[in-house]
């Protein structure tokens, strides 16, 4: 089965255009509303970090598709070339920035797959930082990884295992290319330079180790399957769905301490 896309012309009046772009004026205006009011609140929150907050910009690169130093026509045949999911982020501490990116043949971006790419993260900022009690999430918002009902729940009781009370803002769509994409890049840009100069690199395990070893400024996780069966278990599978999801751009989480 295949889609073809088709160019096609149509006819209208000019009031139904008009009306037409007018709806989408409306819906244009929202949305630049939204992301400046999200720009200006995160620029004065980076200015007003204290020692007890700590603001963790994320977001997944695109898998990375591995590569050996010499390779034959057949390694670009069906299942041959392997993939290693990349989760990058950059944390803001009130004098301090520091980059990560945690790597994983398992591929699951949901929010099972995010919480097992965070936890390491979150326990490695707790013992980095331990005056940290104030943790805000910044992301973008598709609706089958980062804004959800399943990553509600879970936003809402794993990070209070490390101590932290969690603030999670989810920017607007289509709004251009953020921190953690430039250390999706470097992560990158490193793994092929280095199969360049005669490494292979099969798997997460090899990406991570060759990555060790060149002493790059990210710091690295390596996240195994143990650890996304692990976070299966804290997903409970008969959650309710949240109304006017889409229309969710931040979710502050409170808890008695």
């Amino acid at each position: 089965m295949v889609t073809m896309t088709v160019k096609e012309k149509e006819k209208g009046a000019i009031g139904n255009l008009v009306n037409d772009f007018q709806q989408e004026m409306d819906k244009c205006c929202k949305h630049l509303f939204n992301i400046q009011n999200q720009y200006e609140s995160i620029r004065k929150l980076k200015e007003k970090l204290t020692k007890r907050d700590l603001i963790c910009h994320i977001d997944f690169s695109e898998n990375y598709s591995c590569k050996y130093n010499e390779e034959n026509q057949s390694i670009h045949l069906g299942a041959s070339q392997c993939q290693v999911s990349l989760h990058t982020g950059v944390l803001y501490k009130e004098n301090a920035i520091q980059s990560f990116c945690s790597l994983s043949d398992n591929l699951k971006h949901g929010p099972v797959g995010i919480w097992a790419h965070l936890k390491p993260v979150l326990k490695y900022a707790k013992d980095k930082y331990p005056e940290i009690q104030n943790l805000y999430f910044v992301s973008d918002g598709p609706t089958t990884q980062y804004r959800c009902k399943d990553n509600f729940y879970l936003l809402s009781t794993l990070p209070f295992e490390e101590g932290f009370k969690c603030d999670w803002s989810f920017m607007e769509a289509g709004r251009g290319k953020g921190a953690p994409d430039g250390i999706g890049a470097v992560i990158k840009r490193a793994a092929d330079g280095a199969v360049l100069h005669g490494e292979d690199i099969v798997n997460a395990v090899s990406m991570y180790d060759t990555l060790t070893k060149k002493g790059i400024a990210p710091h690295l996780f390596l996240i195994t399957d143990d650890q996304f069966e692990e976070q299966e278990k804290t997903a409970p599978k008969d959650l309710q769905a949240v109304n006017g999801t889409m229309k969710i751009h931040q979710q502050t989480v409170t808890r008695s301490w």
